[in-house]
């Protein structure tokens, strides 16, 4: 599949939509478009294709969760409208930079591993994100964390990072990778 079927607009009532292919099998899905009518959606995945900008989820106001591992997203962006979202999935992408969450308050999962990702920014307004997923980029340092209060479990194994440390105010971890 290239394209978002235009029909899927008459599916207004829709509460969970997958258009994504698996590990093995891609899909070759390059824009998100045609959702605008789906304003029930509370479920998006596009998994494993060829997406290179998040767009087109303005009008999704109810989306609970979206997944966009396994595509081509350089950036983190559209996402402001989205205030309801609990899961972001964005494994495996070319994301370099956290950016773009400031609105997501209810946040509490997030995934950015396998990403190009060099520093710990741009979470300061999570404060309901109970786990964050770094593993697999490029980050030296952990830092940034502060006001993550509610975080519980925090992967950051197979990145630059020599020293364990900038932990220790986050009093409800749980969980962290070995580095």
């Amino acid at each position: 599949m290239e394209k978002v079927p235009k029909i899927i607009s008459n599916f207004s009532q829709l509460k969970y939509l997958k258009i994504g292919g698996d590990f093995f099998i891609k899909n070759k899905i390059r824009k998100i478009e045609n959702l605008d009518d789906l304003k029930k959606l509370e479920i998006l995945d596009f998994e494993n294709n060829q997406i290179s900008k998040i767009e087109g989820l303005e009008k999704l106001v109810r989306l609970r969760q979206l997944f966009l591992a396994w595509n081509k997203i350089k950036k983190i962006e559209g996402l402001e409208h989205l205030s309801q979202l609990q899961i972001l999935d964005l494994l495996g992408n070319y994301i370099q930079k956290i950016e773009g969450l400031e609105k997501l308050f209810q946040l509490k999962f997030l995934f950015l591993h396998h990403n190009w990702i060099q520093k710990i920014e741009g979470l300061e307004n999570l404060s309901n994100l109970e786990t964050l997923y770094l593993s697999y980029n490029q980050i030296e340092k952990i830092e940034g964390l502060v006001n993550l209060s509610q975080l519980k479990r925090i992967y950051v194994d197979n990145n630059q990072i020599e020293k364990l440390e900038g932990l220790e105010n986050l009093s409800r971890l749980l969980h962290q990778s070995k580095i």
